[in-house]
C-alpha cells in the first residue's frame, strides 16, 4: 500500500515520483491509493490537506497541488 505525501520534509518530492490521493470510506481503515487520472511517473506535484475540497453531494473532489496543477472529479475520485 502506498502512503501519500513527500519522501521527507527536507526533500519535498512525492514518494516514488508518483502523485496519488489516499481515500478512506470508514475513518482510515483501510486507506485506498487513487492514482487514475494523475501523472503516472516523474510527477513532482504535492498536495496538502488544505488543498483538497469535497463538494456538498460528496461526489465532487477538487484538488490543487503546490505547483499549481488542478484536478476535479465527479465520482468521488474513482477516475
Amino acid at each position: 500500500m502506498k502512503w501519500g505525501g513527500a519522501e521527507k520534509d527536507e526533500l519535498r518530492y512525492p514518494v516514488e515520483g508518483q502523485f496519488f490521493v489516499n481515500r478512506t470510506r470508514d475513518g482510515g481503515k483501510p486507506l485506498e491509493a487513487l492514482a487514475k487520472g494523475f501523472p503516472a511517473v516523474s510527477a513532482y506535484d504535492l498536495g496538502y490537506r488544505q488543498a483538497l475540497e469535497r463538494g456538498g453531494s460528496g461526489e465532487q473532489l477538487v484538488m490543487r497541488s503546490t505547483t499549481g496543477s488542478l484536478w476535479m472529479r465527479e465520482d468521488q475520485g474513482d477516475s
